[in-house]
């Protein structure tokens, strides 16, 4: 099944959310299409978040960047992880909580967004993010927001936030373009580690949401 990646959605990136490094299988098979593979390590879900915020942000920024996509994100079970990372991404196209939620709750079992979900996207995600060189056309048709209603917006090569500026729009659909390009060289050859914090997070004694 691997083999009908590339000619179906010619990737150029694998994100692994996952507790183990990619298998063998899968890191030879990226190696040999030339597609980039990185793997975030994070603890399988057990009813919260379990990783940080600059974690999750790590995993929105390549989520953006035009230069890496069509791009393949997914964790054990494709569901709670990697739709925590989905509800990020539609925080900073600035869908409403209610759209963000009633979409992840379509993919997990309990159909349900957990509170402390519902903390980390709401209290705790709240992130400077770096805008890449090239956005991708879904993303505000390709044009870099200058400021958002509550994330922090930083242009890339840049040593503070920029100008406040426009907003994005509100409720944007996003899919990844096809692109025939292959990506870059040094990361074709091995698995990328993302070193970052991930440790579970301790919600018990945050107040409700209202």
């Amino acid at each position: 099944m691997l083999t009908l990646f590339p000619f179906r959605l010619q990737l150029r990136t694998v994100v692994s959310l996952t507790p183990e490094p990619p298998t063998e299988d899968l890191a030879e098979f990226c190696r040999h299409e030339r597609i980039a593979l990185l793997h975030l390590e994070t603890a399988p879900f057990r009813e919260q978040v379990v990783f940080s915020p600059a974690a999750a942000v790590s995993v929105l920024q390549l989520l953006i960047d035009a230069e890496r996509l069509p791009l393949y994100l997914h964790c054990i079970d494709g569901a709670n992880n990697t739709g925590v990372i989905v509800m990020c991404l539609r925080k900073l196209q600035n869908w409403s909580m209610a759209s963000a939620y009633t979409e992840f709750a379509r993919f997990v079992t309990d159909h349900a967004v957990s509170h402390e979900e519902q903390v980390f996207l709401e209290r705790e995600f709240r992130v400077e993010v770096t805008m890449p060189e090239r956005l991708p056309n879904w993303l505000w048709g390709g044009m870099p927001v200058t400021s958002h209603p509550t994330l922090r917006i930083r242009r890339a090569n840049t040593t503070g936030a920029v100008p406040r500026a426009e907003s994005p729009p509100r409720g944007q659909a996003a899919h990844d373009p096809a692109s025939p390009h292959a990506p870059r060289a040094h990361e074709s050859r091995h698995v990328a580690a993302l070193a970052l914090e991930t440790r579970p997070h301790n919600h018990s004694n945050t107040a409700p949401l209202v």
